[in-house]
């Protein structure tokens, strides 16, 4: 598969199960109400940062090896990778598990009961599995079958949310419960097919040795992402210990929206740290540029309704989530700078710029965190995502600087006009109270007959994005059907 073509398909494959966890939540929000929400939410965040920590991010030094012994079907050295990775995560969930509660009990601090602590630990376990699978699947191009695993895993948490609501008399554990099943199924389903690429002659031989070289190449980054990760996922942990767990799972339902709606961003920024350093060195701007435009060209529109109409989203899923209409609202506008930052960021990430993607990482998240507990104390939760929106903007200002890369390389005015078309479709129809279902759907027809018009979207664009993401079949007459509709809308010039 192309490097254009894994980073669309991998954007779907995340995209699909973000579309299912969020419907997964608001059956949570509608049957176990936002403080089932914020304890789960909680307890997800929190393994979030432990298995990144423990991780030590050898995700990113060991997918060049994977990818070349994959490709050269060296199936021995392969399975010696694999198994050192694998061992590793295994033996450093098991020091995580420890940790949450000696020295320190960490749950009790943050206010997580006892009960939760088996869950949370075969959570971290999962996940760390599941992140390994996920890279494995990236570096070797396989990400179709991955997308099949995590659909499976994804549908299934439904009916047995359903049937633990019957069987168990505890909601929240019950949530929690459900919510890892599509990690435990995901985590099954991938290593019973990764294990026919496995050959176990003689694989123990020379395990040490290769996890120590992929330990090396990952060290430099293990810190910037652990930043990058604690910057994101610590507010919610923050409002949830300092608010209460329904102001955490009304937090928690805004950053998830935001979540998803940075689908596509964050599919192109798993590919590009993996295969940027194959990219011709000339094309390497070229590749950062597209990216962006691409990621804004198909967030945008939706993220600026969003932000308009933010209370009218999230009286979908309870009245009693409207609370966090600002919160929501600051992170889509956050969007732009996010997307922005983070794709150079992992840009810098993939050509191996530690110092500048440390650097970055610390301008991005220290304010975040310290704003974080901050703007909660002094002004309430309501307000939370200020710190995270201050952090990206920050973030946004220097990434160009630390990366060397100058405005006119990655056609910023074109990016800012990218910006400004859904912006401005979206406040004329807050001004005129439109209704907002039929205001989103302006403005995201609108934004692309606009983007069409000034050429930041055209023919080339559309086949790179219906190839990679259809069968040849379907995309052959989306193709002809869309590509006509763009002619007409540029008057066939």
């Amino acid at each position: 598969m192309s490097t254009s073509k894994n980073v669309f398909f991998t954007s779907i494959s995340l995209f699909v199960p973000s579309i299912f966890t969020y419907i997964f939540w608001f059956l949570v929000a509608k049957t176990n109400g936002s403080g089932s929400v914020g304890i789960a939410s909680t307890i997800a965040s929190l393994v979030i940062i432990f298995t990144t920590i423990f991780g030590m991010d050898l995700f990113f030094g060991m997918k060049p090896s994977m990818a070349r012994f994959f490709k050269e079907e060296d199936k021995i050295k392969y399975t010696q990778v694999f198994l050192s990775i694998f061992l590793f995560l295994t033996l450093s969930s098991a020091v995580a598990s420890i940790i949450l509660l000696y020295p320190v009990n960490l749950l009790h601090l943050i206010g997580i009961g006892d009960q939760y602590y088996w869950l949370i630990v075969f959570a971290i376990f999962l996940f760390s599995y599941q992140n390994f699978f996920t890279e494995l699947f990236i570096s070797t191009m396989q990400a179709k079958e991955f997308f099949k695993f995590i659909l499976i895993g994804s549908l299934l948490r439904f009916p047995v949310f359903g049937l633990a609501l019957v069987l168990f008399n505890h909601k929240d554990l019950t949530t929690v419960f459900s919510y890892y099943i599509l990690s435990f199924i995901t985590v099954i389903l991938s290593f019973l097919y990764t294990i026919r690429d496995l050959h176990f002659k003689d694989p123990i031989r020379n395990l040490l040795s290769d996890f120590f070289s992929i330990l090396r190449i990952s060290i430099s980054s293990w810190i910037p992402n652990v930043i990058n990760v604690c910057g994101f996922w610590l507010g919610i942990i923050i409002v949830f210990s300092l608010n209460g767990s329904q102001q955490g799972g009304r937090f928690y339902i805004a950053v998830g929206i935001f979540s998803v709606i940075l689908f596509i961003s964050s599919g192109i920024s798993k590919v590009t740290h993996g295969v940027i350093q194959n990219v011709k060195k000339g094309d390497q701007i070229v590749y950062l540029s597209y990216s962006i435009k691409i990621a804004l060209v198909f967030t945008l529109p939706i993220s600026m309704s969003i932000m308009f109409f933010s209370s009218d989203f999230l009286e979908i899923i309870g009245k009693d989530f409207t609370n966090s209409k600002v919160n929501l609202s600051i992170l889509m506008l956050s969007v732009p700078f996010v997307i922005f930052s983070d794709l150079i960021y992992y840009f810098l990430y993939g050509l191996r710029y530690h110092k500048e993607v440390l650097l970055l990482g610390l301008i991005g998240n220290i304010p975040r965190v310290l704003l974080y507990f901050l703007i909660t104390i002094v002004i309430g939760s309501d307000f939370a995502a200020l710190g995270y929106f201050i952090g990206s903007l920050l973030q946004s200002v220097f990434s160009l600087k630390l990366g060397k890369i100058k405005p006119s390389e990655l056609d910023l005015k074109r990016k800012i006009v990218v910006c400004l078309v859904p912006l401005i479709l979206s406040s004329i129809l807050w001004i005129s109270h439109i209704h907002y279902i039929l205001s989103t759907f302006i403005i995201i027809l609108g934004s692309f007959i606009v983007y069409i018009r000034l050429d930041l979207f055209d023919k080339s664009d559309l086949h790179k994005v219906l190839y990679s993401t259809m069968p040849n079949k379907f995309a052959i007459s989306f193709y002809k059907v869309f590509s006509n509709c763009i002619g007409v809308i540029r008057n066939n010039k």
